[in-house]
């Protein structure tokens, strides 16, 4: 029997309900297909979701992934809006990572915002621990002897 593709509505509830995040891979690798999302195979979970949420953001206008938290708007219900959930694996800009380096909250965020700013940054993120994620960051963003970085530029 062949896989139905989910709505926007299948979508939300998932997401509410906190279920995108405990389904097997070979499911969100389905969804994948039968939406038409192009080669998915191999992925990790937190991949497929980032395909599968930029997908029904693009099909059904929820605001761009780069949308800031401020621009989110809660509902009253008791769970996260769709909206919310897109900003969780949305990698952040230098400048972000470089102020949360600055002030050690770097590795208080999720591994898979981690690793989506370092695919942003075009550094390797085949690492399986949070730990090694937030070490390739810093290696990329610290100064080293040769080169002041961008740190400096910063606190200028």
């Amino acid at each position: 029997m062949p896989t139905t593709p989910w709505g926007l509505d299948e979508w939300e509830a998932l997401n509410r309900n906190g279920s995108l995040f405990t389904m097997n891979n070979d499911i969100l690798r389905e969804q994948c297909r039968v939406l038409g999302l192009g080669s998915t195979r191999g992925f990790r979970k937190d991949e497929y979701i980032v395909t599968l949420r930029r997908h029904f953001a693009a099909s059904f206008g929820v605001p761009d992934l780069g949308a800031g938290p401020d621009s989110v708007s809660e509902s009253e219900d008791e769970g996260p809006t769709l909206a919310t959930e897109l900003g969780e694996l949305v990698a952040l800009t230098r400048q972000e990572l470089l102020a949360r380096l600055h002030n050690g909250t770097l590795d208080t965020l999720t591994a898979g915002v981690l690793r989506e700013s370092c695919r942003s940054l075009r550094l390797a993120t085949g690492f399986r621990r949070k730990e090694e994620l937030v070490q390739r960051l810093e290696a990329c963003l610290l100064p080293t002897d040769d080169d002041p970085g961008v740190l400096d530029d910063v606190q200028a």
